[in-house]
């Protein structure tokens, strides 16, 4: 359900990091570059920040992976509270 631009947020003991949804990808188990520091060109030297996430698909099978890609955003202080960006975009 993500989109382009929607918010990840990981929260850590010092704060929150939040990250910008860029894209994803269906691959093979086997395909680990997926895993490199600059997702989807892995000859590139990193200068940004990225988060990668996986997960099977279909949900509890071994057949593909579902990759999904992030590039940080900004990190938030724990004192100084929780980011706007948790809440962006959710209705009451």
């Amino acid at each position: 359900e993500l989109r382009v631009g929607d918010a990840i947020v990981v929260e850590t003991p010092d704060g929150w990091y939040t990250y910008r949804f860029r894209t994803l990808e269906y691959v093979t188990p086997t395909e680990v570059e997926v895993l490199s520091p600059v997702p989807q060109a892995p000859d590139t030297p990193a200068g940004s920040r990225y988060i990668t996430l996986t997960s099977c698909s279909p949900m509890f099978a071994m057949t593909e992976r579902i990759v999904a890609y992030g590039v940080f955003d900004s990190f938030t202080p724990r004192t100084a509270g929780p980011p706007a960006s948790l809440t962006e975009g959710a209705t009451a």
